[in-house]
């Protein structure tokens, strides 16, 4: 009897990127076609193929998780957000810019100072101690991110970071800004940026929610251009800070559909910009896979130094909100607003 084959329907595309083909379309230009979403099962069915986000891979694999992401620009902030039990590292130079890098040799001694502490010795009752000897649990070690300026200024040679080769090791991702490129050709020049990384480091997709004020391709195109290529993960940020916060350029409402079109697609999300107060809460009731902060850490604004004391109320309101937590039971607690913040 012959071998009978069941072949799946294709899936109709998402919207956004039904306007990305239509857009290239009419540009005269292509895309390229993401791979079919549906395989066979063991029987032969149609069955969905899990797409997992890329936190997955590195985060635990819980999609109600929001991790912690803070801003550094020196050793010393580093140091203090590893005490926190901070889980992500950004480093990036806040006075110069929303993307603005810091020194690569920064990042090289960062990455020294975690590999010293993966060599830190073990009690004889199994339980890992730090170097100083505290008899302390340790945490897990931080993942790394670097900011390496904007794309515009990696071509015009203007931005010693953009040009840096990332380490063989230790940077998880690495994000470039697309301001002052809405009207060229960014999508190959990002996508070389992209393949040149090195070490394993993600290539990280940033949108500004203020992309008139940036000049910038809008959320909705790079979403698409994302699920086209492939990204893993998208960040979504404000370009210029002196004009308020993530949700005066982004409605909730428009921002809670990206989230949700990108998790369908298996993209992990980071929100920034200048998320403190209510703005925070609102942000977070919307389950990002990142929350990323730099002023909410700081005794001043983004620009001062970080406190230990606000990096140790964020970690908490991160583990106030873990795996159990809704955001009825958030709004019910008032965690968010139980932290002392400050404008940015």
């Amino acid at each position: 009897m012959p071998k009978i084959v069941f072949r799946p329907r294709k899936r109709k595309p998402n919207r956004a990127v039904r306007r990305s083909r239509s857009a290239a379309s009419r540009a005269g230009g292509s895309t390229d076609r993401r791979r079919s979403a549906k395989t066979l099962d063991a029987n032969g069915r149609s069955a969905k193929r899990e797409i997992r986000p890329f936190s997955a891979r590195r985060f635990p694999a819980s999609p109600s998780v929001t991790r912690l992401l803070v801003s550094v620009r020196d050793l010393e902030e580093f140091r203090r957000c590893c005490a926190a039990g901070v889980d992500v590292i950004d480093f990036k130079e806040p006075r110069r810019g929303p993307l603005a890098g810091t020194s690569p040799e920064l990042w090289l001694r960062a990455i020294e100072e975690l590999s010293d502490r993966d060599r830190t010795a073990i009690s004889p009752a199994g339980t890992s101690v730090s170097p100083a000897g505290t008899g302390e649990d340790r945490r897990p070690p931080p993942m790394l991110s670097v900011a390496m300026g904007e794309l515009i200024d990696r071509e015009q040679g203007t931005d010693r970071t953009s040009l840096a080769p990332l380490p063989d090791r230790g940077i998880s991702f690495a994000k470039l800004g697309l301001a002052g490129t809405a009207d060229r050709n960014w999508q190959s020049d990002w996508e070389r940026w992209r393949r040149e990384l090195g070490g394993g480091a993600e290539g990280v997709l940033v949108a500004y929610a203020d992309a008139a004020l940036a000049r910038s391709p809008e959320p909705d195109e790079l979403l698409a251009f994302a699920i086209e290529r492939q990204v893993r993960m998208l960040l979504v940020d404000t370009f210029d800070k002196r004009r308020g916060d993530l949700l005066t350029s982004l409605a909730p409402v428009r921002l809670e559909r990206l989230l949700a079109e990108a998790h369908e697609q298996g993209i992990s999300v980071a929100l920034a910009g200048s998320l403190v107060g209510p703005a925070l809460e609102q942000v977070l009731e919307l389950r990002p896979d990142l929350i990323a902060v730099r002023g909410a850490a700081c005794r001043t604004d983004r620009t001062g130094e970080i406190d230990p004391e606000r990096l140790d109320r964020l970690v908490a309101l991160r583990d106030r909100l873990g795996p159990s937590s809704s955001s009825n039971a958030m709004r019910a607690s008032g965690a968010a607003r139980s932290v002392d913040w400050r404008g940015v």
